[in-house]
């Protein structure tokens, strides 16, 4: 199942992004961990879907997973050591309880929307480079059969006219 992954993207992405939520609340407030974390979250998603070839999906929730560990782990050592004991442990288990449904609905219906609407876009684009080459073939052809250029337009000549107005 795990075979076949593109680690280098999902530890890059997902590492950098995971740290970075997991900084940021540091320097405003701890509380900031639920947004910051959701937002990379969906960052790291959208990095990994749009660069992979396969197994899009299983890419998307893996890296959005490790995103939310990592800040998990940043914001935990931060805790703990600007924090009282009792503080802290209040803080880490506040946040273990509001925060995994959290990541779990992220990781699945982000990676699912993210995925569907790549996959979309791909074939929207694979449509529209098949329409121009059909179009382009066509005016080639066109072109050969008459030997004069196609022209996608009727042109009109206009003349001046000449004769003088009666007063």
């Amino acid at each position: 199942m795990f075979y076949g992954l593109n680690w280098k993207r999902i530890l890059t992405v997902a590492g950098l992004l995971g740290v970075v939520s997991g900084i940021v609340p540091m320097f405003f407030t701890p509380d900031l961990l639920l947004s910051t974390l959701p937002v990379a979250m969906m960052f790291t998603i959208y990095f990994i879907v749009q660069k992979v070839e396969t197994k899009r999906f299983t890419h998307g929730i893996i890296g959005s997973v490790l995103a939310a560990i990592l800040s998990y782990v940043v914001y935990f050592i931060y805790v703990y050591s600007k924090m009282s004991a009792a503080d802290a442990t209040t803080a880490l288990k506040s946040a273990l309880v509001s925060l995994p449904l959290l990541v779990a609905v992220i990781s699945v219906f982000g990676t699912f929307i993210f995925t569907k609407t790549h996959e979309w876009a791909e074939k929207k684009r694979l449509e529209l480079e098949a329409k121009q080459a059909a179009k382009k073939h066509a005016d080639e052809k066109y072109a050969v059969k008459n030997d004069k250029p196609y022209v996608p337009h009727a042109t009109k000549k206009r003349y001046r006219n000449t004769k003088k107005k009666k007063k």
